[in-house]
């Protein structure tokens, strides 16, 4: 039998993936459109009827990964800026009373996330920026993308991966606190 936890981990993870996706197949266009790069539309798998690219130069292929990649990479950063956000500023353990009120006046509560569902969202979205970053990587190893992309990516991913913590490490003051009272 399958766990709840595991179950809404899943239904958190849709979003982030179409999310990357999205963004990779419009970074791709996008850029291509913008550089002016030239390439072709295939169909060769016969039973899987989904499109290939293929550029006409190495260098446009690079080119057009490394940049997609990068929007791939704004994408999924401001998803976690929209958690950090959220873990910060609209997490029931700190929100600030004033704060709490005017979203009360507003019908807004809802608005304000519990620890456990703020981390799933958090572990979900903080797997797919990582993945992303080896994936980067990765790339940048087999010189499919600029290197400097890779170490963009690995710098901003491991920002926000620092604050999350910082988040965290605040959080468990508050819940040894509770427990001291």
């Amino acid at each position: 039998m399958i766990s709840k936890t595991l179950v809404k981990l899943i239904d958190e993870a849709i979003i982030p993936a179409l999310v990357l996706v999205v963004a990779k197949i419009f970074g791709v266009l996008f850029i291509s459109q913008i550089k002016g790069l030239v390439y072709e539309i295939e169909f060769r798998i016969p039973f899987l009827p989904l499109p290939t690219l293929s550029f006409y130069s190495y260098q446009d292929y690079v080119t057009a990964n490394s940049y997609s990649s990068l929007i791939m990479l704004f994408a999924v950063s401001l998803g976690l800026l929209r958690i950090l956000l959220k873990t910060n500023i609209l997490h029931e353990s700190h929100i600030s009373p004033k704060l709490s009120a005017q979203l009360a006046r507003f019908h807004l509560s809802s608005l304000v996330s519990t620890t456990i569902d703020s981390y799933r969202e958090a572990f979900v979205w903080f797997g797919f920026a990582w993945f992303v970053v080896f994936l980067l990587a990765f790339y940048a190893y087999m010189n499919l993308v600029y290197r400097s992309f890779a170490l963009i990516g690995f710098l901003v991913i491991l920002n926000l991966t620092w604050f999350f913590v910082f988040d965290v490490e605040r959080e468990l003051a508050i819940f040894k606190q509770k427990q001291l009272a």
